[in-house]
């Protein structure tokens, strides 16, 4: 073997070497930053900075880091705290196309399922504004048809319309979240094309239980918004329910000692 083809072959190898060393220490360190193996980011407490003491935010007792539904408390005004709508929808895929469009079939009714699904959650997006949000965005949505309909989820970041009530420096605070089930109070399964005003009266619904819990606790969170759609294929019709989770700062009794 000559000596230029040995150089040649060396210096592939180191190459090689230093470009695998490169995506490990990447690799590493985006599993530390965006939480990998479960982990997740510390993140600095807007309510700590403004000297408001809450016990029962972090993840675990010895822990750092924050927990998500805290966090949309205490970032309460911040579209890109974790609080999150998720919602699934059911929707005949006639009503999605254009005059003269053609309903899409093998690999185009992916791209138009994905493409859709976009849209259809930014009207979504006008729905939570109407109800419960003053700011509202699409942060992912998917979907795929099937038998003439297509079936999406899609996540919304919002910031809630209702303001989030008082507090004051010279108490304690625990956080206190809680969780309530979403139903409407009319026939258990509904028409795709009702499914929207079904969602806004979840949305409604939500908004209102927040209110309560405010006015008996002072203050109160939506941190997240959780609605699914069951379709049955044979009727076209659908299930549409959900959950909405709370947060809440609740005092200690008395003023805190300094």
């Amino acid at each position: 073997m000559s000596v230029l083809r040995t150089l040649n072959i060396f210096s592939r190898g180191v190459w090689f070497a230093a470009s695998a060393m490169f995506f490990a220490v990447q690799g590493a360190v985006l599993y530390s930053v965006y939480g990998g193996g479960g982990s997740s980011i510390k993140q600095k407490d807007p309510l700590a900075r403004d000297g408001y003491e809450v016990s029962n935010k972090h993840v675990g007792r010895d822990s750092e880091f924050l927990r998500a539904d805290y966090e949309s408390v205490s970032r309460f005004d911040d579209i890109d705290a974790p609080r999150r709508v998720d919602f699934a929808a059911n929707i005949l895929v006639s009503d999605l196309l254009e005059p003269g469009e053609r309903a899409p079939t093998g690999a185009r009714a992916d791209a138009f399922a994905k493409a859709r699904a976009v849209v259809y959650a930014g009207e979504e997006c006008r729905r939570v504004l109407q109800t419960l949000a003053r700011e509202c965005e699409v942060a992912r949505a998917d979907g795929e048809v099937r038998d003439g309909v297509l079936q999406m989820r899609a996540s919304l970041k919002f910031v809630q319309q209702a303001e989030f009530g008082e507090l004051d420096k010279r108490r304690d605070y625990a956080f206190a979240p809680l969780s309530e089930p979403l139903k409407t109070s009319g026939p258990r399964k509904t028409a795709l094309r009702a499914e929207p005003a079904v969602r806004s009266a979840l949305y409604k619904k939500a908004a209102a239980e927040c209110a309560a819990i405010r006015r008996r606790e002072g203050n109160c969170a939506i941190t997240d918004l959780d609605i699914h759609a069951r379709l049955n294929p044979r009727d076209r019709r659908s299930v549409v329910e959900g959950s909405a989770e709370f947060g809440m700062l609740s005092a200690a009794d008395g003023a805190r000692v300094s």
